[in-house]
């Protein structure tokens, strides 16, 4: 059988064409360049407004090759791995045919109550079962219960219980979350020896801490400071940390209570999910393009007016009028239905 994998052609011998910014300061900083007679060279205005011109436009490129890069690989992947099972088939055959028993959401239902019966579970004398199970796309389970009282029980205990239901099973652990703001950016949270040292300054365990992240975002920022979430698993401490502040490097900053944003898709751009699970089509909020925003072929920023207001105006949908805003602002009507519980005829 012949080899199943790819064979990629040899590199180019020849070299790309130089960018149009390449050229030009090859041409201005090169050996025909006019030099002063102490061997530098002036520069007028123009010319350095159309240097940063080119750069910014390079840069554009450079993320546009990057989502096309990262959008054949999401294709090309799954064909390699696709490839790879073909190749494991023909070796060792087709798996054994496997009995159809109880799918795994009934065998993990009947194992949870049974190990709550064990535990002798009871909200106001009613025994607490669990009604059903389903596996979440990120790994995780869901369990679904009666009423509120039995999902209280379950959540304060929920380190009992799941351990006897499966030694693999972890739970979740909760969380309580406090803004610190005015974090220099060079803090790197991604370092444990940064983390005990903010827990050695402040009073606390490392260990207290169930994760640190910046607020917005992780990846590097020109700003030269920002806002921290301290997640704690302890809510004593986290009260405690939120009335008192913290010192980072004994400079002391202010904190306050951390209330999560409301989930919006940046993908789709509707409310009430996030971008990683959407299976709605992408929706650009800078062209109204069939793309995410960070991938727009006009670049990033610059979004003034709400798509999804301009279509609903198109439509003539009641309550849409105003499209001077940005579909994330919250004068926008479809995020107020939202909050409202109120969905509009369209969106």
């Amino acid at each position: 059988m012949e080899d199943l994998e790819v064979q990629l052609p040899s590199r180019p011998s020849t070299k790309p064409p130089a960018s149009s910014l390449h050229i030009i300061l090859t041409k201005a900083f090169g050996e025909n360049a006019k030099r002063e007679a102490n061997g530098s060279i002036n520069l007028d205005a123009g010319f350095v407004e159309l240097i940063l011109d080119l750069s910014a436009n390079n840069e554009r490129l450079i993320q546009q090759l990057e989502a096309t890069v990262a959008q054949l690989n999401a294709k090309v992947d799954p064909l390699i791995e696709q490839m790879a099972e073909f190749k494991k088939f023909m070796k060792t055959g087709p798996k054994p045919a496997t009995n159809a028993g109880k799918s795994f959401a009934g065998a993990l239902v009947q194992k949870a109550n049974e190990a709550l019966l064990g535990l002798d579970a009871r909200v106001d004398g009613e025994a607490i079962a669990i009604r059903g199970a389903s596996m979440l796309p990120s790994g995780n389970v869901s369990f679904y219960t009666k009423n509120r009282a039995h999902q209280k029980w379950l959540m304060d205990n929920k380190h009992v219980w799941s351990k006897a239901v499966h030694p693999d099973l972890e739970a979740t652990p909760s969380t309580w979350s406090v803004m610190a703001h005015g974090i220099p950016k060079s803090f790197d949270v991604s370092k444990s020896a940064n983390l005990a040292l903010l827990a050695s300054e402040n009073s606390f365990q490392a260990t207290n801490l169930a994760r640190v992240r910046w607020m917005g975002s992780n990846e590097t920022s020109t700003k030269k400071a920002g806002s921290l979430v301290l997640a704690f698993t302890n809510k004593d401490l986290a009260l405690q940390v939120e009335k008192s502040g913290i010192f980072l490097n004994y400079d002391y900053h202010r904190t306050e209570h951390f209330k999560p944003r409301p989930p919006q898709c940046f993908k789709c751009l509707k409310m009430g999910h996030f971008g990683r699970w959407c299976r709605e089509p992408a929706r650009c909020a800078k062209c109204n393009g069939k793309h995410p925003t960070n991938e727009c072929p006009e670049g990033i920023g610059g979004v003034n007016t709400c798509v999804l207001c301009k279509e609903g105006v198109k439509n003539k949908t009641e309550g849409v009028g105003n499209v001077d805003h940005t579909p994330f602002n919250m004068v926008c009507p479809y995020k107020k239905a939202w909050f409202k519980k109120k969905r509009l005829p369209s969106q």
